[in-house]
C-alpha cells in the first residue's frame, strides 16, 4: 500500500467552525505477511485504542515524514515483533515520538546519521537498529513484455520480473506513452478500451526508494471488433398521457462498450430515436397504439425489443343515469353501461360537482344525506387507459323531509364533580338521520344545551341535592323524550390519609415520597396538591419538586411529591399537604416526621491478621441501632486509593476473610458503617497485613460410586473436594496395576465438584481410581481416598429369530429376548440398499418388536437388531433380515374443503385438506354451476409427496353471474391412485352482490339492571323490521356503535330483536346504526 500523504490511525472530527481535530480510533494496522509493505510519503500517526501486540509481526513499514505514537486506552498500540521492519527514509530531519514506553519498533532501519537525521523523544525504542545508506540503485528493466489476450475492450499484458539490490516493489504501465497504472505483480489487465483500436505499451520497474528502471520492450495490441448487442431495455411504461400524446419511460440498457441510444417503435414501425430513457409521441389521433423500444450501441448492434405498452386515447360512451329510490338520508342511483373500444374499467359518480365514488358496478346507494335537501348527480365512465367519457345526464333529486324524533338519551352519569360543579355524560341515542344537540335540565328547568354528549354545570352549592335529565334533538327540530333522571350532590375534597404516616422517621441524601390520599367522589378532574414543611409549625416552606397526580382507583384519589432531603439537617419537621379541587375548594392535613441526616459513627478496633493465603479482618460493632451493613475497603499502598471489595450484612458476625491476595504483597484496609438510609460513616482506623503464601493442600471429600461397584466405561464418577482458599481443578487418575502406576483420565476446572467418565482407557476388568485436587496456589491433595471398581465390558447375547411383516408403508419387526440380566434396550438398524451402511433407526426397552413407518411402497429394506446393557456395552448383531413393502392401492382422501357453504361477492378463499397412506403428489380444484359439468380452476404438483397436505387458492368469481357455484377437489398419489369423483365432497357457494334492504324502525329500550347483576352495568333491548325479502335469505344483522374508533357491537342471524347486556360505566359508548348483510 502506497500512501502519498499522511497515514493516521485516528478519528477525524470536524468542528462547527470548520476546523479539523483528531482523536483516538478503533482501527488496526495489521502486517503479518513477509511481503506486506506500507510506504507513507509524509507523517505516520497511530492513536488506536487497541493493543497491536501480535498485529505487527512481519513486512515493512516505510515512513518518509515524522512518526508519532499517541496513547489511547492501550499503552502498546504500536508494538512490533517477529521480523517486522520500520524504515525511516525521509530526506530531512525526522521526529520520532513515543508517548508510552510500552510501544516500540522491532527492527528499525535508518538511512541517515542517527544524531543529525532523527530526533527521538526517548531512545532505545527498538529491539534492533540497522543503519543503511539510502538506496540509489535502480532495478533492471522488465523484459519479454507481451500481449497474452485481447477482447473488444481489454488487453492483458505479462512480462518477466526485474531484479533489484534491495527489492522491486512494483511496475508502472504506460499506454501510448502515458502512465495509466501501477502493478505489484508482473501482469496487468487494461480495461475500458475502444473496440477495433490499436494501442502501444511499455513497462517500468521501481524499488522501495522509487528508483525507476529503463523501459521494457514495446508491444502493440489491437482490440477486437464489437459484435455484442446491448441488453434489452426493461420496464417500458407510460409515465403520462394527454388526449393526443403519450410519454414513455424505461429502464436503460447496458453495453460492453458504449451505448448509443434507443430506437422507438409504434405499431411495429420505427418512428424515432432517443439518447435517453424517455420519449414523448405527440399529434396522435383517437385510436390504439402499441409501443416497444430497442437499444443500439456505437457499432450499430441492436438489442432485442423491450416489453410492449399500449396507448389508447379513445374514450368510452357516456352512461345514462336514473334514480331507483330515495328516503330522508339516502338516494339509490343506477345507470346503463358504457361501451369502449378496449373495455370500460369503471365509473366516477359526482354529487354537486364533487366526485364521491369510483366503482366498477352500475348501482350506487348514496347514504348519510340531509333530509329535505336537493342534490345534483352525474356519472363519467373511464377505460383501462384512463380515457374519460363525457358526463352522463344530470339528475336533480330531493330527499324526504325528516319527521322522526331521536330516541331518548341513556345512561346519564356524572363523569366528574367538585364542590361547585357537576360534569354530566350520557350515551348518544339513535336517530334516523343524526342527533345535532341536547337540552340539559336541572330540577326540571332547562339550564343549557350541548352539541356533544357531555355538559358541565357550574356555580352550584356544596352539599345540596340536584336532579338532572337530558333530551336529544335533530336538525329538523324533532325532540326525544327526556332521559331517566339522576341525583347529584357536589362535595368538597376530603383527605383520608397520608404516607409516610405521622411520626415516622425518614432520612438519607435521597428523595422520600410523600403521598396524600382523599376520598374518590368523582372529583379527580382538575385536582391539584401543595406540599410544605416547617420546623416550628408556623413558618412554612414549599417542598421543591414535581407534584405527581392525580391518580385514582375506585375508592381513592392521590398525589405525591419526592422530597429531596439533601441539605436538610436532622431534626423534627412538620409537613402540610393541601388538596384543591377544580372549583377551588380545598382540604389540608399536617403531620410530623423525624428526619435522620446523621451518618453512623466510624467502626473501631479494626484488626488484620494474615494466614495461609488469606487475610482475616475483625472489628467492633457501631453503637447505633439502625446499622444496615459494613463496607470493606482495600488499598495496595498506604496512601493509595481504597476500593470497595465487600459488604457485610450479617451483623452478628463482624469479620471478613480476604481470599484474593498475593503472597508477599502488603494490603491496607478500612471499614465504614451504613445505616438504613444508606448514610455512610467515616473510615475506621487503617490496618495493614502482608499476605502469606498458601501451603495448605486441598482435600478430596469423597468419590462415588463406592469401592466394589461394577461400572461401565460411561458410568458417572463424581468427585467432591474443598480447599481452605480456592479450589481450581480436579484430575481423575486410574491405575491398571493395583496402584503402582497412575494415568490421567481427565482434568476438570471446578471450585467444588467434578463428574468424570472413564471412556476407552486401556484396562479390562479391575481398576483403581483416585482424584488429585489442585488449588489456586498450586497445592495438590494427597491422592486419597482410592476406589476399586470392576469394569463390565461384555455386551448382551446375540438377538435371534428376527421376523418381518410388511405392508404398504410399514414393516413390523419381532424378535426373541436375550438372557442377560443387565439388558438396557434393543436397537434397530436399517439400510435401503444392499451396498449401503446400516444406520440407527430407533430403540426400545419394553417391547420385543418395532414398527418401521413412513416407508416407500414396493421397496426392499435391510434390518438388524442389537442389544445394549446398562453400561453401554454393545452386544452381537442379529442376522440381517430383508423385507419388501407391498404395492400402494389406496387413493388419497379429501378431508375438507373450506370455507363452509356461504354467500360470496367477488372471491372465495379456498383451502383443501388432503391425506394419503403414502403421500399426496397432485391436487386440483374444480368448479361447476350444475353439478354435471366440471372445469379445472387450479392445479398443484408437489415436489415432495406428503401424507397430509394443504392447498389454498383465492378463486376470483367477480366475472361469474350471481347464483350457485360448486367446488370440489381431485387428488392423486405417487402411485397414480386418484380420489373418486363419485359422491365426492362438493361445497356450494352462492354468488350474491345484491345488498338487502335497510332495516327499519330500529329502537332502543334501556334497562337499568344487567341480567348478570353486575355493578355499574345495564342492558339494551333493540327491535327492528326488514321487508322485501321474498325469495331471498337474510344472512346477518350487524349493529354498530357511534364512535368511529369502536368496532361493531354485535351480529345476529335471522332475528328481528335482540336483548344485549352492556356495561354502562363507559360514557363514550352509544348506538349509531344497523346494517343487514
Amino acid at each position: 500500500m502506497i500512501v502519498e500523504g499522511n497515514y493516521r490511525l485516528q478519528t477525524e472530527n470536524k468542528l462547527s467552525d470548520g476546523t479539523i481535530s483528531y482523536s483516538g480510533s478503533s482501527g488496526y494496522l495489521r502486517m503479518i505477511k513477509t511481503d506486506d509493505y506500507v510506504r507513507v510519503g509524509r507523517n505516520f500517526v497511530t492513536q488506536s485504542r487497541y493493543s497491536h501486540d501480535g498485529y505487527l509481526t512481519a513486512g515493512i513499514l516505510e515512513v518518509k515524514g515524522n512518526f508519532y505514537q499517541r496513547y489511547y486506552s492501550y499503552y502498546s498500540n504500536f508494538y512490533a515483533t517477529g521480523t517486522h521492519r520500520t524504515i525511516l527514509s525521509g530526506t530531512g530531519l525526522q521526529n520520532v515520538n513515543f508517548e508510552r514506553a510500552e510501544s516500540r519498533f522491532n527492527i528499525l532501519v535508518i538511512t541517515k546519521p542517527i544524531d543529525t537525521g532523527y530526533k527521538f523523544n526517548r531512545t532505545h525504542v527498538w529491539n534492533e537498529l540497522i543503519e543503511e545508506p539510502a538506496d540509489e540503485e535502480a532495478p533492471t528493466a522488465p523484459t519479454n513484455l507481451k500481449v497474452t489476450k485481447v477482447t473488444e475492450t481489454t488487453v492483458s499484458l505479462s512480462w518477466d520480473e526485474s531484479t533489484d539490490n534491495v527489492a522491486v516493489i512494483g511496475y508502472d504501465i504506460y499506454r501510448d506513452g502515458i502512465r495509466i497504472a501501477s502493478s505489484s505483480t508482473n501482469t496487468y489487465l487494461d480495461t475500458k478500451l475502444s473496440p477495433d483500436t490499436e494501442y502501444m505499451y511499455f513497462v517500468v520497474a521501481y524499488d522501495i526508494m522509487r528508483n525507476q528502471s529503463e523501459s521494457s520492450n514495446i508491444v502493440n495490441a489491437a482490440t477486437d471488433k464489437d459484435t455484442t448487442a446491448p441488453t434489452v431495455p426493461q420496464n417500458l411504461r407510460i409515465s403520462s398521457r394527454t388526449e393526443s400524446s403519450v410519454s414513455l419511460v424505461w429502464t436503460g440498457s447496458t453495453d460492453n462498450v458504449k451505448l448509443a441510444g434507443y430506437k422507438i417503435y409504434r405499431n411495429n414501425e420505427e418512428v424515432d430515436f432517443s439518447n435517453g430513457t424517455s420519449f414523448v409521441d405527440t399529434g396522435l389521433l383517437p385510436g390504439t397504439y402499441t409501443y416497444y423500444v430497442k437499444a443500439v450501441d456505437a457499432f450499430d448492434n441492436l438489442s432485442e425489443q423491450s416489453n410492449s405498452v399500449i396507448y389508447d386515447n379513445e374514450p368510452p360512451t357516456p352512461p345514462e343515469l336514473y334514480a331507483v329510490s330515495k328516503n330522508t338520508t339516502q338516494i339509490v342511483l343506477k345507470w346503463h353501461e358504457s361501451s369502449d373500444n378496449i373495455g370500460v374499467a369503471g365509473y366516477e359518480l359526482y354529487r354537486n360537482g364533487t366526485r364521491i365514488r369510483t366503482q366498477t358496478g352500475t348501482t350506487y346507494t348514496d347514504s348519510g344525506l340531509s333530509p329535505d335537501t336537493e342534490y345534483t348527480y352525474y356519472v363519467i365512465a373511464y377505460d383501462t387507459s384512463g380515457n374519460r367519457s363525457e358526463k352522463s345526464n344530470e339528475l336533480v333529486i330531493e330527499t324526504v323531509v325528516d319527521t322522526e324524533p331521536p330516541a331518548a338519551p341513556s345512561n346519564l352519569t356524572v363523569s366528574s364533580k367538585t364542590a361547585a360543579t357537576v360534569t354530566l355524560a350520557w350515551y348518544a341515542p339513535f336517530d334516523n338521520v343524526s342527533v345535532t344537540g341536547y337540552e340539559v335540565y336541572r330540577d326540571g328547568v332547562l339550564i343549557g344545551t350541548s352539541p356533544t354528549n357531555s355538559y358541565k354545570d357550574e356555580n352550584l352549592e356544596t352539599g345540596k341535592t340536584y336532579k338532572y335529565s337530558v333530551l336529544a334533538y335533530d336538525a329538523a327540530g324533532n325532540k326525544s323524550p327526556l332521559s331517566e333522571e339522576i341525583t347529584v350532590i357536589p362535595l368538597a375534597p376530603h383527605i383520608t390519609r397520608i404516607s409516610p404516616v405521622n411520626g415516622q422517621v425518614i432520612g438519607g441524601a435521597k428523595e422520600t415520597g410523600i403521598y396524600v390520599y382523599l376520598a374518590n367522589t368523582q372529583n379527580a378532574t382538575g385536582s391539584t396538591a401543595n406540599f410544605e414543611y416547617s420546623e416550628d409549625g408556623e413558618s412554612w416552606t414549599k417542598i421543591t419538586g414535581t407534584v405527581r397526580g392525580p391518580y385514582q382507583n375506585s375508592s381513592e384519589i392521590w398525589h405525591y411529591i419526592g422530597w429531596n432531603l439533601t441539605g436538610v439537617p436532622s431534626g423534627n419537621y412538620y409537613v402540610r399537604c393541601t388538596v384543591i379541587d377544580e372549583s377551588g375548594a380545598s382540604d389540608s392535613i399536617i403531620v410530623s416526621y423525624q428526619v435522620d441526616r446523621t451518618p453512623p459513627s466510624a467502626p473501631e478496633n479494626l484488626v488484620a491478621e494474615a494466614d495461609s493465603g488469606i487475610i482475616r479482618l475483625t472489628f467492633d460493632p457501631c453503637p447505633e441501632a439502625d446499622i444496615k451493613c459494613y463496607k470493606i475497603y482495600r488499598s495496595e499502598s498506604e496512601d493509595g486509593w481504597y476500593s470497595h471489595i465487600a459488604t457485610i450484612t450479617d451483623l452478628k458476625n463482624l469479620s471478613y476473610t480476604d481470599r484474593s491476595v498475593n503472597p508477599g504483597q502488603t494490603y491496607y484496609y478500612k471499614v465504614t458503617a451504613c445505616d438504613r438510609f444508606d448514610q455512610e460513616s467515616e473510615y475506621s482506623n487503617a490496618v495493614e497485613a502482608t499476605a502469606i503464601a498458601d501451603t495448605i493442600p486441598p482435600v478430596v471429600l469423597g468419590i462415588e460410586p463406592l469401592s466394589g461397584t461394577v461400572i461401565g466405561r460411561n458410568t458417572n464418577i463424581t468427585v467432591r473436594a474443598e480447599d481452605n482458599l480456592k479450589l481450581s481443578a480436579i484430575t481423575l487418575q486410574y491405575s491398571p496395576d493395583g496402584g503402582n502406576t497412575w494415568f490421567d483420565v481427565e482434568t476438570i476446572k471446578t471450585s467444588s465438584t467434578a463428574v468424570f467418565r472413564l471412556g476407552n482407557i486401556s484396562v479390562q476388568e479391575t481398576v483403581k481410581i483416585r482424584a488429585i485436587a489442585k488449588d489456586s496456589s498450586g497445592n495438590e491433595s494427597n491422592g486419597l481416598p482410592e476406589r476399586t471398581y470392576t469394569i463390565d465390558t461384555q455386551g448382551p447375547a446375540k438377538v435371534t429369530n428376527v421376523t418381518a411383516t410388511p405392508s404398504t408403508t410399514v414393516i413390523t419387526l419381532r424378535w426373541n429376548d436375550v438372557p442377560d440380566q443387565d439388558l438396557a434396550f434393543f436397537e434397530v438398524e436399517w439400510k435401503d440398499s444392499e451396498e449401503g451402511e446400516f444406520v440407527y433407526y430407533n430403540r426400545t426397552s419394553s417391547i420385543l418388536g418395532m414398527r418401521i413407518e413412513n416407508l416407500k411402497p414396493l421397496t426392499k429394506y435391510w434390518f438388524r437388531v442389537v442389544a445394549y446393557d446398562i453400561f453401554g456395552n454393545r452386544g452381537t448383531e442379529s442376522d440381517v433380515i430383508i423385507a419388501q413393502t407391498t404395492a400402494d392401492t389406496s387413493p388419497p382422501v379429501i378431508n375438507s374443503i373450506k370455507p363452509s357453504p356461504s354467500r360470496v361477492r367477488t372471491s372465495i378463499p379456498l383451502t383443501a385438506q388432503v391425506s394419503d397412506n403414502v403421500g399426496v403428489k397432485y391436487f386440483k380444484f374444480q368448479m361447476s354451476r350444475d353439478l354435471n359439468t366440471w372445469v379445472d380452476i387450479k392445479e398443484f404438483i408437489l415436489d415432495d409427496a406428503k401424507p397430509n397436505a394443504s392447498f389454498s387458492y383465492n378463486y376470483d368469481v367477480s366475472v361469474l353471474a350471481e347464483g350457485s357455484c360448486y367446488i370440489r377437489g381431485i387428488a392423486a398419489d405417487e402411485s397414480g391412485n386418484e380420489s373418486s369423483t363419485v359422491h365426492a365432497l362438493a361445497v356450494e357457494y352462492i354468488i350474491d352482490r345484491t345488498a338487502p334492504n335497510i332495516p327499519k324502525g330500529f329502537k332502543l329500550i334501556p334497562t337499568m339492571s344487567h341480567p348478570l347483576h353486575l355493578p355499574g352495568s345495564g342492558a339494551m333491548t333493540m327491535t327492528w323490521h326488514i321487508s322485501g325479502y321474498t325469495g331471498q335469505i337474510l344472512k346477518t344483522v350487524h349493529i354498530q356503535q357511534l364512535q368511529i374508533r369502536y368496532p361493531a357491537l354485535a351480529t345476529t342471524t335471522g332475528l328481528l330483536h335482540m336483548a344485549r347486556p352492556i356495561i354502562i360505566n363507559s360514557r363514550l359508548s352509544t348506538w349509531q346504526e344497523m346494517k343487514a348483510f
